[in-house]
């Protein structure tokens, strides 16, 4: 069974950011830099449509474990070291052999390289800590952001696509 650490261990740091895992407070910061709903964003990652249900939503996370208690939910929030301004947000799914991971930026902080950054430190630390031996993302085909991020971090595409057509990346170690 995957152990989950304490939050306190899961605060990573990054040249320029802080990675913190995310609880309900975070909920109205995120909800600011996330919303009004960015088309450039996939709907799974938008919050949803009132500030309530992404407390909800964040609450459940803040479990860090799914229902069945298979998979361990991390979920960062990505803030600036110099001031701590919230630019966007992190999760990885983790099972016992592989973890799946996401990311969104806020529009204002995009095309600076934060999604990499916090994507490498975050990929370093699955593999050391859980030893998986993949980690995958799913992107779809016209989000040339997220796939640059993908490259920075190792990931190739698989040639597998999602039933909603979004393409599998993935890196193994």
């Amino acid at each position: 069974m995957l152990v989950v650490p304490a939050d306190h261990a899961w605060t990573l740091e990054t040249e320029r950011l802080l990675l913190v895992p995310m609880t309900e407070s975070d909920a109205a910061e995120l909800y600011r830099l996330l919303w009004p709903r960015d088309s450039e964003v996939p709907d799974e990652d938008r919050p949803p449509p009132r500030l309530e249900d992404l407390r909800t939503r964040i609450r459940r996370w803040e479990r860090r474990r799914s229902p069945d208690g298979a998979e361990v939910w991390l979920n960062w929030t990505l803030r600036l070291k110099r001031d701590q301004t919230v630019v966007g947000r992190m999760q990885a799914t983790v099972t016992e052999r592989w973890a799946d991971m996401a990311w969104v930026i806020g529009r204002r902080f995009r095309k600076q390289g934060y999604a990499t950054e916090a994507a490498r430190c975050i990929a370093a630390c699955l593999v050391g800590y859980f030893k998986v031996n993949e980690i995958r993302a799913t992107i779809h085909p016209d989000n040339t952001a997220s796939q640059r991020v993908a490259t920075n971090v190792g990931m190739r595409r698989t040639g597998e696509r999602t039933s909603d057509g979004d393409e599998v990346w993935t890196y193994r170690p």
